[in-house]
């Protein structure tokens, strides 16, 4: 029974990390017309929250020594609640952006130590990051599928739509709370931190990994809109390549523990991806095209968060690896929605914010084959 209630921690607190951003796409569209927002200030609304989830995964491993791992987590689905509910009072862009922003911090904070969270609970049994990975999966299709549809159910109000998903943070964090007075015999050891030998190899994957994640789910829909795709098509799109994920986060997961040789998953992950792109650029069968890309998206980001915890002998290293992986990886990644803004604004057109993506995607299949198997590590 425990062990099905440490389950429902990890699956809820990992459901509510991407929610704030993904539920934003299906219905930018008609934010920008209301806040009278361009494509450059609208990546503010994606690029901000990434960022500060990449300088906030540092104050992570701060949090868990002196707090514990289960207090932290309650704290940061706190700041996510509140952001998330504040996002139905908007009536600014400048606003907006903020609860982007403070979204950014609480996930940034809760994303490591989740992976510490199933190191101490489940050390032996590593499939259980599958939970992890799919859960937030799941959390990212179900905002980016169920927008359009709340948006409707509000009174075409994009506000409910946003502020829909605090249910969420409220239903974990009071699971949490039977474990808060726990939470100083679970501090994280002082023990000293080994720095994984290959770090500066994760830290580069992981940026272009999340870069290439976060321009498709910010600006796929507004890709299909200038495909002559309606709107409701758009966020159909944009759905197709969340709900793809969802499966692949299971299989890949559960092959490379199995099967341990990760980085031939990782390569045929980032390849798919490529042939999606491809397609996209070449404007062929988009729907095909999307469901590749997902395809590859879906593989490569479980298996970012598994390696840290793979690798790991505590849940010290687990927290460690993955904040420090995911700082630099985030900081880094979140300029790619901002370089797409950019570029849409400035050259009116899909090709050129494609063929960027597509050469961030070439880096990644560079990098990967950098990424050492656990035997090699030494």
């Amino acid at each position: 029974m425990r062990t099905l209630y440490l389950l429902l921690i990890i699956f809820l607190t990992s459901l509510n990390l991407r929610p704030a951003l993904t539920s934003i796409g299906p219905v930018l569209s008609f934010i920008q017309d209301e806040l009278q927002m361009s494509n450059v200030a609208a990546s503010f609304l994606t690029t901000l929250p990434v960022f500060c989830m990449g300088v906030f995964s540092l104050v992570a491993i701060k949090m868990s020594k002196t707090l514990g791992v289960e207090r932290s987590l309650f704290i940061a689905m706190l700041i996510l609640l509140m952001t998330t509910a504040l996002r139905f009072f908007t009536h600014s862009s400048v606003m907006l952006i903020i609860t982007a922003l403070f979204a950014g911090v609480g996930i940034g904070i809760a994303g490591p130590l989740i992976a510490g969270f199933v190191k101490e609970y489940f050390p032996t049994k590593l499939n259980v990051m599958s939970v992890y990975s799919v859960s937030m999966i799941i959390g990212a299709a179900a905002a980016s599928s169920f927008a359009m549809p709340l948006y409707h159910m509000g009174r075409e109000s994009w506000r409910f739509s946003l502020s829909f998903w605090a249910i969420f943070a409220l239903l974990a964090a009071l699971l949490l709370l039977p474990l808060l007075r726990d939470g100083n015999k679970n501090k994280a050891q002082t023990s000293p931190a080994t720095r994984h030998p290959h770090i500066i190899v994760l830290v580069f994957y992981f940026a272009c990994m999340c870069s290439i994640f976060y321009m498709m789910t910010a600006w796929l829909a507004t890709i299909a809109l200038a495909l002559d795709f309606t709107p409701t098509q758009a966020g159909l799109l944009l759905s197709l390549f969340t709900a793809v994920q969802v499966p692949m986060g299971i299989v890949v997961t559960e092959l490379v523990t199995r099967f341990q040789r990760r980085r031939l998953w990782l390569l045929l992950c980032a390849f798919s991806e490529c042939i999606g792109l491809l397609l996209l650029i070449f404007q062929f069968s988009p729907w095909v095209a999307t469901v590749l890309i997902g395809i590859g998206a879906g593989g490569l980001f479980p298996l970012a968060l598994l390696i840290p915890v793979q690798d790991a002998i505590t849940s010290q290293q687990a927290t460690n690896t993955s904040a420090i992986m995911q700082c630099f990886g985030f900081m880094i990644g979140s300029l790619g929605p901002l370089v797409l803004g950019f570029l849409f604004d400035a050259t009116d057109h899909v090709i050129y914010p494609l063929l960027f993506v597509l050469a961030v995607n070439v880096m990644l299949m560079l990098l990967i084959t950098r990424i050492k198997q656990p035997k090699q590590l030494a």
